[in-house]
């Protein structure tokens, strides 16, 4: 589509580089508009998603859980995993908010 958004939400997919198979993460469901795509340095991920601005975590297993709701422009972020912070930067509103996680 014109601009961000796209016509279906979607969901991670693994790719095996050995045999090129892709599965999906989890059970495929669509989870929304996902952008930035970041390991969490325990087999899960964090994942925004810019058009709604909001944070997901895939699970190993690739259990999904909404983390926060942020403002849409939310992409792009960064995991320090020896300092425990997540770091998004606010697209629109020309801002990097962090995360401490206890």
């Amino acid at each position: 589509t014109d601009g961000f958004n796209t016509k279906t939400p979607g969901h991670l997919l693994a790719v095996d580089y050995a045999s090129k198979k892709i599965t999906p993460i989890g059970n495929g469901k669509p989870v929304g508009n996902l952008d930035g795509v970041e390991s969490d340095g325990a087999s899960g991920y964090y994942v925004t998603d810019w058009m709604a601005g909001k944070l997901f975590h895939f699970d190993a297993t690739g259990k999904t859980q909404l983390l926060m709701s942020l403002k849409q422009g939310s992409a792009d972020h960064a995991y320090l995993n020896n300092k425990k912070r997540l770091l998004i930067p606010m697209m629109n509103d020309n801002q990097l908010k962090a995360f401490k996680k206890n």
